[in-house]
């Protein structure tokens, strides 16, 4: 079971990296793309995290060493968590459409989207890929696999504060929104 959990969880990844590419040829154009240098603070959480929680020989071995105490649950427990995240990420991306950019950006015509996920959290996106990656490290349950959720959470707090502060400038609607919507933790944060 653990072996065809992992395998799910690996495919899972796959096919949310090769959708996400497919999917950022339909965008609108951009009138206003956050400056490369502003783009490296989370950039470089993301790249961390991803390297520790890829599945390879560890950096260090005490970071290989399990978090918690073994049970045969926690794989298959951590496919579904990581299942639920993806599915949330998908449908927060199809749902947000041509407004969708992979930086901090502003498109052209640019329209505050609140319905659907987005009237769960402002940032449904980020919000599964971190359940997606709580699920990997749940089921890796390595400490190097906890550090990436840690470092990606970090990575996205960083960008979530960069786009809110650009939101806030081009669309006046966007504070009621803030207020009345959770940032990524729905009734949390």
């Amino acid at each position: 079971m653990e072996v065809v959990s992992r395998a799910i969880i690996r495919a899972m990844w796959l096919a949310f990296l090769v959708y996400w590419l497919v999917a950022a040829r339909n965008v609108k154009s951009t009138r206003w793309r956050e400056p490369l240098r502003r783009q490296l603070r989370h950039w470089v959480f993301f790249g961390l995290g991803a390297f520790f929680i890829l599945p390879h020989p560890p950096v260090w071995e005490r970071l290989a060493e399990p978090y918690m105490p073994y049970s045969p649950i926690l794989v298959p427990m951590g496919a579904m968590i990581a299942a639920i995240g993806f599915g949330f990420a998908v449908w927060a991306r199809l749902h947000l459409g041509g407004e969708w950019s992979d930086t901090v950006a502003l498109k052209q015509e640019h329209s505050l989207v609140d319905t659907g996920p987005y009237g769960i959290v402002r940032h449904p996106i980020y919000s599964g890929l971190l359940f997606a990656f709580i699920g990997t490290a749940v089921s890796r349950d390595e400490w190097r696999c906890l550090m990436a959720v840690g470092l990606v959470a970090t990575g996205f707090v960083l960008r979530c504060v960069a786009e809110e502060a650009k939101m806030r400038q081009a669309l006046p609607e966007y504070d009621a929104y803030a207020r009345r919507t959770k940032r990524i933790i729905p009734l949390i944060y």
